[in-house]
Formats: structure tokens, C-alpha cells, sequence
């Protein structure tokens, strides 16, 4: 990512503000600044976003890209701010068509690929692009799920991806001392922001989904891709359905309240005969 400086006058409150998170975030004045600023354009992305949508002059994936977030989470933006939204099946098909490649953390390979289902990542997002800590991180230990990942590797859809020089400058400026990141998590989200990429990584908002929201990447979770594959057309609802208790059962780690928020989704997208 090329980098440039600007300059810009700002009121003591707000400097001393900065001071103060400074101190609080252990980071330097300058990080401080660039955090800030990626999430103020964050929210003008969104902002932006949203009141062309309420002019009616896009649709919700239209509003999506502009706001940098995915399909599902934009639906999340609208129900929160009380916005009414229409979404089919033909919103999330020109969603989908404009997805080529997205960064994996590895929770989410791992699991898919417990319950049988890694192709939907392929199937969805075309390539999926593996740090080298993560690679590592899902080929470590003698697993049911590792040969199929590793078929998905010698495949080429499944690519590791080492870190760029911009990529690692990131991770080690701005994350390396980010308390509860291991080094899959801080490589996946250094590749995923230095690419301009979506990244795939645990729901848990306490760790690194956090950490990446907070630093502008597009994120999503395990059952979002569950969700999507369902209004893609590529598993039906029943099996939807199946899948989300089969990732339970595989002690896959997610709240009460994102696993029903994502049951609540799936609901509310279920398609009626003939759809």
C-alpha cells in the first residue's frame, strides 16, 4: 500500500484527545491519527452509503461496496439504524459475481472444512488466500480435516500468500502488540488490509474481528458464509440449517446471540416454493 503524509490544523481539545488515546492504546500520536481517520472515512463510507440507498438510487449490494462492508452486514446497518431494505435473491447473485478473492483466517477453514463443506469457499469466493502463519496454523496436526484442505491447496484455489513488505511493516507497527492477536490473526489481517480485501475470521468481536473492523477490513464469519451459500442457491435450507448444528457440534466457538442473530437471518431469507 503506498503511503502518504498530510498535514492538517487541528483545535487543542482534539490534540489532547489524542494524547489521551495515545497513552491509553500504547501507540505512538501518528498510528493514533491514521486509526483514527480509517474509522472516520469508515463511517462516511457507510453514511454516504446509506442515504443514497434511502434516495433509492442503489441497491442494498450497491450499498455494500460503496460502504466497504459485506452484503450481510450492510442488511445489519439498516436494521440497526431502522432503515426499511428490500433484498432477493437477484441483489445477492450481482453481490456475488463481483467477489473474486478473500483473506482466511484459519477458524473459519478449519471448521467448514470439519463439516464437509470447504468447496463452498471456492464455489463463493473464487480463490482464497492463506498467510503463512495460517497455512501452518490448519495443516498442524493429524486431523480428519487437514487432507482436505490440503487437496484445496494443491488445487490452487486454496493459495498461501506470503506477507509484502508493506503487509509485515503493518503487522509489526500496528498490531503486533495488539493484546489477544497470535500471528495467524495478525498476518491474515495485515494481508487482508494492505490488499483491499475481505477477510474471513472468527465471529468473536473481542479479538482480531475487532481488531480488523477497527482498522477498515471487511469481515466476516463462518456462518455468514453458511448464510451466503444459502441465497446463492448453492445448499438449500434444511441443509443450511444442518450445517449450523453440525458446527456446534463441532465445538465451534460463537454467542448465543450471533448464533441466533445468524438463524435469524437465515429465517428471514428462507426462499417460499417456487421462489
Amino acid at each position: 500500500m503506498t503511503e502518504v503524509t498530510l498535514a492538517a490544523r487541528v483545535s487543542k481539545e482534539i490534540s489532547d484527545l489524542i494524547a489521551e488515546i495515545s497513552a491509553e492504546e500504547k501507540l505512538d500520536r501518528s498510528s493514533v491519527v491514521r486509526r483514527l481517520l480509517d474509522i472516520g472515512v469508515r463511517e462516511w463510507r457507510i453514511q454516504n452509503a446509506l442515504e443514497r440507498y434511502g434516495q433509492g438510487s442503489i441497491t442494498v449490494p450497491r450499498a455494500a461496496e460503496l460502504a466497504g462492508v459485506s452484503i450481510y452486514e450492510m442488511i445489519s446497518i439498516l436494521e440497526e439504524r431502522k432503515i426499511p431494505y428490500r433484498y432477493d435473491l437477484s441483489d445477492l447473485e450481482e453481490y456475488v459475481k463481483k467477489r473474486h478473492k478473500i483473506v482466511s483466517d484459519s477458524t473459519p477453514i478449519v471448521y467448514i472444512a470439519k463439516v464437509g463443506k470447504l468447496q463452498l469457499l471456492k464455489r463463493l469466493y473464487g480463490d482464497v488466500v492463506l498467510p503463512e502463519a495460517v497455512k501452518r496454523e490448519v495443516l498442524a496436526g493429524e486431523y480428519p480435516e487437514v487432507p482436505v484442505i490440503q487437496d484445496a491447496l494443491r488445487a490452487g484455489w486454496l493459495e498461501e500468500r506470503g506477507l509484502s513488505r508493506g503487509a509485515r511493516k503493518f503487522e509489526q507497527t500496528h498490531l503486533l502488540r495488539a493484546p489477544g492477536l497470535d500471528r495467524g490473526e495478525r498476518e491474515a489481517i495485515a494481508l487482508a488490509y494492505t490488499s483491499h480485501l475481505p477477510l474471513l475470521i472468527d465471529e468473536d468481536e473481542k479479538t482480531g474481528r475487532r481488531v480488523a473492523k477497527v482498522w477498515g477490513v471487511e469481515v466476516r464469519g463462518t456462518l455468514r458464509v453458511i448464510l451466503e451459500a444459502y441465497e446463492a442457491g448453492l445448499i438449500e435450507y434444511r441443509e443450511a440449517r444442518e450445517i449450523f448444528r453440525q458446527l456446534l457440534a463441532e465445538r465451534f466457538h460463537v454467542s448465543a446471540q450471533v448464533y441466533e442473530r445468524a438463524l435469524g437471518l437465515l429465517e428471514k431469507s428462507k426462499k417460499t416454493p417456487g421462489r
